[in-house]
């Protein structure tokens, strides 16, 4: 019997690949018999992961990028299909808010033009323009996937991530969007909306002690923060042809947390 969640032949890159969720991700494809091409703008930490990679039997790309790039972004689709001899799938997953940009926090009131452009240009722009880049390789062959990792504040906006917020949601639509027009040449497009996940700049940032941690967890329902490994595990599953008819799904994976009204049902 054929194993419908093997990734044997298939080549992806995983954006934002350095640390956390993109780094998880990137290791679980290469175990499930991926090639892997990792990008993000640290290249020592690329470098070792790309040796776990080649470790676990797998061939490793390292590629240097900064997706607020645009030329970049769109160069980094063709840079994988030259080096790794094709492209199945791509995995948005670099972004951020405050971590990475300053002010990127920020509500209506205190958000700046530079901040906002800055948001957006990361967690919006860079990955339409390598989703474009890798959709049109994708054509060609007639197959491929696309995974957005988005956010649950794309889901349940929340003030105080103004324009974080406004491009996830703007990203959850896409991806419904480009499932439509891409289905005919077999292509799927699917997003993961996590909350809290306990890794990388933002997980750090948000858990500066032990009450952080603990007000955090009584936000969400499930009682803790999600892990790396649980990411990566559903991005292997919606990559792979386990989930063939999953198309244009936006799926939560934030412990049944609905947002900061959560905080206060809880309390109340």
């Amino acid at each position: 019997m054929t194993d419908a969640t093997s990734l044997a032949g298939r080549v992806a890159v995983v954006t934002g690949a350095s640390r956390g969720s993109g780094r998880a991700i990137a290791l679980e494809l290469a175990r499930r018999g991926a090639d892997v091409a990792v990008a993000a703008r640290s290249r020592p930490e690329l470098e070792t992961l790309a040796g776990e990679i080649e470790a676990i039997g797998r061939r490793a790309l390292v590629a240097e990028t900064d997706l607020q790039d645009a030329d970049a972004a769109a160069a980094l689709p063709g840079r994988v299909e030259a080096a790794l001899g094709r492209l199945d799938i791509l995995v948005n997953n670099a972004g951020g808010a405050g971590a990475y940009v300053e002010g990127g926090s920020a509500g209506l009131l205190d958000t700046t033009l530079a901040a906002w452009d800055g948001v957006m240009q990361l967690n919006l722009r860079g990955p339409v323009i390598a989703a474009q880049a890798a959709a049109r390789l994708m054509v060609k062959r007639r197959s491929g996937v696309i995974l957005n990792i988005t956010s649950v504040h794309g889901i349940f906006p929340r003030h105080s991530y103004h324009a974080y917020s406004a491009a996830k949601v703007a990203l959850n639509a896409l991806t419904a969007m480009w499932a439509v027009e891409l289905g005919e040449y077999g292509i799927r497009v699917n997003a993961i909306a996590p909350g809290i996940i306990e890794a990388g700049r933002n997980g750090a940032r948000l858990l500066t002690s032990p009450a952080a941690r603990a007000e955090r967890e009584a936000m969400i329902p499930l009682g803790r923060l999600g892990v790396p490994n649980e990411m990566a595990q559903l991005a292997a599953f919606l990559v792979s042809d386990a989930a063939a008819y999953i198309s244009g799904a936006v799926i939560p994976a934030a412990g049944g947390w609905r947002g900061e009204s959560e905080k206060v049902a809880r309390r109340g």
